[in-house]
């Protein structure tokens, strides 16, 4: 399978799941936590994933980092799957949308880039997230 169709089923994926929010257990959500950090240009985001939750990521814009300090990931993405295992740090390339299955619970932090030093999260989304692959060809 090309890069164009992994792509293109990655993007039916996330509108299915988008376009059916109640086909998703919510049990699991509710045992998920989001912490936001800020520095001066930067912005962190700490989440606990745990065990068995399938978390459909969205496209990044740029290239960031991420750091898990312990469980166990799975991921999946145009570049293949891989398995990720805490204490790991990676970067992650920029235009990519991964899907995230909660092996063991993990913790992961992300850092990116915040160059108005925003703590606006709408405003956050819109400099670290493109809405599809089309938005971000156009960069």
């Amino acid at each position: 399978m090309n890069e164009l169709t992994i792509k293109a089923n990655l993007n039916r994926l996330a509108e299915h799941v988008a376009a059916h929010p109640d086909a998703m257990g919510t049990e699991e959500i509710e045992d998920m936590y989001l912490e936001h950090f800020f520095a001066p240009g930067m912005y962190g985001r700490r989440m606990f994933i745990p065990a068995g939750l399938l978390l459909i990521g969205k496209i990044h814009r740029h290239s960031h980092l991420n750091v898990m300090t312990y469980g166990t990931l799975q991921i999946v993405s145009t570049f293949g799957s891989d398995i990720k295992m805490g204490p790991d740090m990676w970067q992650s390339e920029a235009g990519v949308q991964r899907n995230v299955l909660g092996v063991e619970d993990a913790e992961i932090i992300t850092l990116h880039a915040n160059p108005t030093d925003t703590q606006d999260m709408a405003e956050l989304e819109a400099l670290i997230i493109a809405p599809d692959y089309e938005a971000l060809e156009k960069l």
